[in-house]
């Protein structure tokens, strides 16, 4: 598991890169970056944002079988603006 923090100005992107997705990372970044901007250029005395991404597995195993598997991944976002 490797824990990825970039900080962008008043933007920063926080998450789990479990697939080396730097790319990804980037576009998210990118994104994060630009609600900041566009928050200020709305007049916005200051901005930040926080982009959390995260990728979740399990296994449930009983009596030595298989009993269940779950994969999750999902993206959240958050604006402040002042």
């Amino acid at each position: 598991m490797v824990h990825q923090t970039a900080a962008i100005g008043r933007a920063e992107i926080i998450g789990f890169d479990f697939m080396n997705d730097a790319l990804d990372a980037s576009k998210l970044t990118d994104q994060v970056s630009a609600l900041v901007e566009a928050a200020k250029k709305a007049g916005a005395d200051a901005a930040d944002a926080v982009a959390v991404r995260s990728r979740s597995t399990s296994v449930s195993v009983r009596l030595g079988k298989v009993e269940s598997t779950n994969a999750a991944e999902g993206d959240d976002v958050s604006l402040r603006v002042f």
